[in-house]
């Protein structure tokens, strides 16, 4: 009976080496899986983060190349004005723009002092449209 009671403990302990043999096998393989869960996560942040950063140079270069054509175009606005101012007084000129009087007489001492228009006198009167399609603070 001994050799039996020992063959028994023998085919138990050989059972238990191959179950805990599998759960180690499953156990590494969810860690060697984690690890590439994390590896491909960085790698989605890490294209985030370069895609920003090359937005907001297009969006920098692109306010840069605006800044430019709108501080040509404010110039004729000003030389336009001023040239208006020539034959006429700053009222009619007002009057034919649809601005008031006060932007009308800025253009023209800006011309005499040979300064530079203020950004908000040379700016057309034509409201800018607010984010996300609102307009006057409602909703579409």
């Amino acid at each position: 009976m001994a050799e039996r009671r020992g063959s028994r403990a023998v085919a138990a302990r050989e059972k238990a080496r191959s179950r805990t043999a599998a759960a180690r096998e499953r156990e590494q393989r969810l860690e060697d899986l984690a690890t590439v869960w994390f590896e491909v996560d960085d790698q989605i942040g890490d294209l985030h983060t370069a895609a920003q950063t090359r937005i907001d140079q297009y969006v920098a270069r692109i306010n840069s190349d605006l800044a430019q054509q709108v501080g040509a175009l404010e110039e004729r606005l000003a030389s336009t004005g001023a040239e208006m101012l020539e034959l006429t007084n700053a009222s009619d000129v007002a009057n034919r723009l649809g601005i008031p009087v006060a932007r009308v007489r800025e253009i023209k001492a800006a011309r005499e002092t040979g300064g530079t228009l203020d950004k908000s006198v040379a700016a057309p009167s034509v409201a800018k449209p607010a984010p996300d399609g609102q307009r006057d603070g409602v909703l579409p």
